[in-house]
């Protein structure tokens, strides 16, 4: 409309307000997203509902309880990251010893392919970081057999980063739905026990 000639703008001009309207439901709509966003899938799984029920209890929980809803999120975080720094530490403990006791024995003969600074263990498996559990391997510097052998020990590396990923979306879907379950209670006087069940669940 607003690209009519001469009178476009004039329209323009008398509908801004149904358009600052429609604006501030969409902002009104977003806020609640954002906030309750992480409550849906917690909603489905305890429920048993759909995404429409699903989408109106995250809505309800974040505007009738923002406060609140904002504290658990923040104490879940804080809890979650001592949670992954200790997971991580223990990951990298776990490497670190390994690779410790793989030196004493590799190491007794230098890589025939790399320069003669450089032990075998170096060759094939970089040392890793608290904050850096799979550094690069540099397979274009290895031998044929170091390239095989770099190559498997870069998979169970991997396994072990996937691991510590893992926990990490674990303990994200665990911690909303704990979060769902304080929210419940709080605004509909819910039990935590109150789940849904299937019934064939139940008669098992």
């Amino acid at each position: 409309i607003g690209a009519i000639p001469l009178i476009g703008e004039i329209i323009v001009g008398v509908l801004m307000g149904v358009a600052l309207i429609a604006g501030a439901i969409m902002a009104f709509l977003s806020l609640a997203l954002v906030g309750g966003c992480n409550l849906m899938t917690p909603a489905i799984a305890v429920e048993g509902s759909d995404w429409l029920d699903a989408i109106s209890r995250s809505f309800s929980f974040a505007l009738r309880r923002p406060w609140r809803l904002g504290l658990y999120t923040v104490l879940a975080f804080i809890y979650g990251a001592v949670c992954y720094l200790f997971v991580r530490c223990f990951a990298f403990a776990m490497l670190l010893f390994v690779r410790i006791c793989a030196n004493f024995s590799m190491n007794l003969d230098h890589s025939s392919y790399l320069e003669s600074t450089r032990g075998k263990l170096e060759a094939i498996w970089p040392s890793p970081g608290l904050w850096n559990l799979h550094p690069e391997f540099h397979f274009q510097a290895m031998g044929p057999m170091e390239s095989i052998g770099g190559f498997l020990i870069c998979l169970w590396v991997l396994i072990v980063v996937g691991l510590v990923v893992s926990f990490v979306a674990s303990y994200f879907f665990t911690a909303n739905t704990t979060i769902y379950f304080l929210m419940r209670r709080k605004v509909d006087q819910t039990e935590f026990d109150d789940v849904y069940l299937d019934e064939d669940l139940e008669d098992l």
